[in-house]
């Protein structure tokens, strides 16, 4: 896991990790009329955070697109 102070001189940032769960939903049509399956599947995915002391911010995580 990264977390932490990391680098040095203008590099040196505060680095956080964590595990994101996600839950993506998918509707089907059923075998009778009028019928809908709603399938679930959860997965998890990682994010990075990383804060430098100039004050920017960069986000490391899944794009909405995958």
């Amino acid at each position: 896991m990264l977390i932490g102070f990391c680098g040095e001189g203008e590099m040196r940032h505060i680095a956080h990790w964590r595990s994101v769960k996600y839950v993506d939903e998918f509707n089907e049509e059923g075998e009778e009329e009028g019928e809908t399956i709603i399938r679930k599947w959860e997965r998890f995915s990682h994010e990075l955070t990383l804060a430098y002391g100039d004050g920017n911010i960069v986000e490391l995580k899944e794009s909405k697109g995958r």
